[in-house]
């Protein structure tokens, strides 16, 4: 409740849908404990209420931590094992199944929830993995008829199978290796009922995207072990890159690669996070992420504004399912190249003598989360791509991608500390989940891209754009916007179109914010309406538009073209005055030095 009244129950209800009682009560217990405080009916932490505020998501982390490592193990206990048999009592034949790996996945497929009964009922007369799909659908058609009781059995129309276990001192389930529901949460994956509990075991919601990844694919091979001590050093261990070491809360669509999705969903998505792109576009853009399977690396080229940046991120959000972009994704990165990269340390990071860590930079984040998550595509963004030299910072990376041989990330022997807070080796496999886009500008700012970098890259042209697709848009999402979109989108259409044919028109930042600025400024007063909108125009005319002008004689057709709509704009001969003087000032330009700029 900081910044809130938390002396008021109704208001406490709204914030956090805690029904509190007595909130006044709780609170000056808080104040005198030193966790809060309260100034003009408005609750405040103390330091010290920060720092358990702190804590507790430390321990949060922690258990996420715990319970990763607990679900990893726990899914490649197998019942029939060195340890668990008795002198005279083996299982049966053909005895494969993991019962914890059974009773998670059991768990996580109904609800979140498995109730003891259904594990005797069902789970526990099942010897072989592949029998544990089959007897989870016989509990959900049993849950799914009226009156269903567990404990009686189901119901009479669907009954449960008879209770494997029920109190036999001689029964070999129990005594051998029975998965206990107790044993198999660990005490931290499934939440006891307690005494007074309805008797289902259920998956905390803060580990069930956990539980959930581990129990999605099948468990590990049935394997025979000669000794215990064999089994032990399997059972006890786990190998390097099976528990990520980057908590991430994962929803099924973050788990889908995008080649699996259909092109009409993801352009339905991006629509929907206000993406304005030709469909040929998208397109080019989906099949050339997807078309290898083992390399994902496109380019988008054009001037800017013409929203390659935010496509490389709309795409991503689409294709992870999320529906705004001020949402965090945490399989989304943006590395913004700087003009004095030389090397691959912007992108693969550098050990900080200060700190005393390895610092990891966006990318090298990406390669890692990627690693830890293979089922899940990641997506980069190298944007302003070209502003430095791409051979110089890029080689490695080309190489790594093009090879697939791990990329090289330092030169130590051992493992090295990173800010991340977990151990990285000299070097990292390739993940093949990583999707890079780059986006570059052709312009005086820029290297141009050499052949190596071509041939390994699809490079999408996006400067040409549809307008129209992004005046309609703005009208429909916001009817406020029709009347300026109607007074702006002739005049920018027909100028783009005479910048377009010298090379250079541009993109939909510029009309958007065009067509906000007119809106502001001309608002909804009717008074003079007509005469505010031909001044809104003039000054992004004059500000924004012209003011990248420049060229020589070859654009001298394109001053007079420029000159001419302008006259064609309507208003008058006075109208427009400050695009008009801009336009005349470049054609005198020309012809007494042979070129023109606007911006000097």
């Amino acid at each position: 409740m900081e910044g809130q009244d938390g002396y008021d129950e109704a208001a406490i209800l709204l914030a956090t849908g805690v029904p509190l009682k007595r909130p006044r009560r709780w609170h000056l217990l808080f104040e005198r404990m030193g966790f809060v405080y309260s100034l003009d009916s408005v609750t405040h932490l103390t330091d010290l209420g920060r720092q358990l505020l702190a804590s507790e998501a430390e321990i949060k982390a922690v258990r996420r931590r715990v319970g990763r490592v607990a679900a990893r193990s726990l899914r490649r206990y197998q019942l029939d094992n060195p340890s668990d048999r008795k002198v005279n009592a083996r299982y049966p034949d053909g005895c494969t199944i993991h019962p914890y790996w059974a009773i998670l996945r059991a768990a996580d497929r109904l609800g979140g929830r498995l109730h003891w009964d259904e594990m005797n009922r069902e789970l526990m007369r099942l010897f072989r993995d592949e029998d544990v799909d089959p007897a989870i659908e016989r509990i959900i058609k049993a849950r799914a008829e009226e009156g269903y009781d567990p404990k009686q059995g189901g119901t009479a129309a669907f009954p449960l199978k008879d209770r494997a276990y029920d109190g036999d001192d001689n029964n070999l389930r129990d005594h051998v290796g029975t998965p206990w529901l107790r044993r198999a949460s660990a005490g931290l994956l499934l939440t006891n009922p307690g005494s007074q509990g309805d008797g289902y075991w259920t998956i905390p919601e803060d580990l069930s995207d956990i539980v959930h990844e581990a129990v999605s694919s099948p468990p590990p091979a049935f394997k025979s072990f000669a000794s215990e001590e064999e089994w032990f050093a399997y059972y006890s261990s786990l190998d390097e890159g099976e528990v990520p070491r980057i908590d991430l809360r994962l929803t099924p669509k973050m788990r889908r690669l995008p080649k699996s999705i259909n092109l009409d969903e993801l352009t339905a998505g991006i629509v929907a996070l206000k993406g304005y792109y030709k469909p040929d576009i998208l397109r080019q853009y989906h099949s050339g992420l997807n078309y290898l399977d083992k390399k994902h690396f496109v380019i988008l080229a054009g001037v800017s504004g013409t929203g390659k940046t935010r496509l490389v991120k709309q795409y991503a959000y689409a294709v992870h399912g999320l529906t705004d972009l001020n949402d965090k994704d945490p399989l989304y990165f943006i590395c913004p190249v700087r003009p004095d990269w030389t090397d691959p340390s912007g992108l693969t990071g550098h050990f900080d003598v200060f700190k005393n860590h390895y610092t990891v930079p966006p990318f090298l984040q990406a390669v890692l989360t990627a690693n830890d998550y293979p089922d899940s595509p990641v997506f980069v963004c190298m944007d302003e791509m070209n502003i430095a030299r791409v051979e110089y910072y890029f080689a490695d990376v080309l190489s790594a991608m093009e090879t697939e041989e791990p990329l090289q990330i330092h030169t130590q022997n051992v493992p090295v500390t990173t800010s991340l807070g977990f151990p990285v080796r000299s070097s990292v496999p390739w993940p093949k989940n990583l999707y890079i886009v780059g986006t570059i500008n052709i312009d005086e700012t820029t290297h141009p891209l050499s052949h190596k970098v071509l041939d390994r890259a699809v490079l999408i042209d996006m400067s040409d754009i549809d307008l129209g697709v992004l005046f309609k848009s703005m009208g429909d999402e916001n009817a406020d916007l029709k009347w300026s979109v109607e007074k702006c989108e002739g005049v920018l259409e027909e100028i783009n179109g005479v910048l377009a044919e010298y090379g250079m028109p541009f993109g939909y930042r510029l009309a958007k914010e065009f067509i906000l600025y007119h809106h502001f400024w001309v608002g909804k007063d009717e008074a003079g309406r007509d005469e505010k909108s031909y001044t809104a125009i003039d000054d992004m005319l004059d500000q924004k538009v012209f003011a990248k002008l420049r060229g020589g004689r070859e654009q001298a057709k394109m001053l007079e073209q420029l000159s001419a709509k302008l006259k064609e704009a309507g208003g008058g001969d006075k109208a427009l005055p400050k695009a008009k003087k801009l336009i005349a000032r470049l054609q005198r330009e020309l012809e007494m030095y042979g070129s023109f700029q606007a911006n000097r």
